[in-house]
């Protein structure tokens, strides 16, 4: 018997990454450069978000360069997710950016 409030944990599920959860912390780059978010990345972070449009754009290509020059690609190995708002006139310029718009 359980007491309230308390709960028996789940067991992980081999089939998700980091063991199950459905949880994936993300790393935002919010207001930060490549070499601070590559610094992010170099210690193990593999998925980045940034909150605008214009972020997105403004770190993209020197973002892909540097995580080729590790070793790694932006998009499979990293992922770069849109985690804000969309305005429909900046889809376009976006899209072939990020692998992920998560608009909340």
């Amino acid at each position: 018997m359980r007491s309230a409030g308390l709960s028996t944990p789940s067991p992980k599920r081999p089939n998700r990454p980091g063991g199950g959860f459905g949880r994936t912390a993300t790393g935002c780059g919010q207001t930060r450069n490549v070499g601070e978010i590559m610094a992010a990345v170099k210690a193990g972070v593999r998925l980045l978000g940034e909150n605008r449009p214009q972020e997105v754009m403004a770190v993209a290509s020197g973002l892909a360069q540097a995580c080729r020059e590790e070793g790694l690609d932006l998009g499979e190995q990293v992922g770069f997710h849109l985690i804000g708002q969309l305005q429909s006139n900046k889809i376009n310029k976006i899209l072939g950016l990020v692998s992920t718009v998560g608009v909340g």
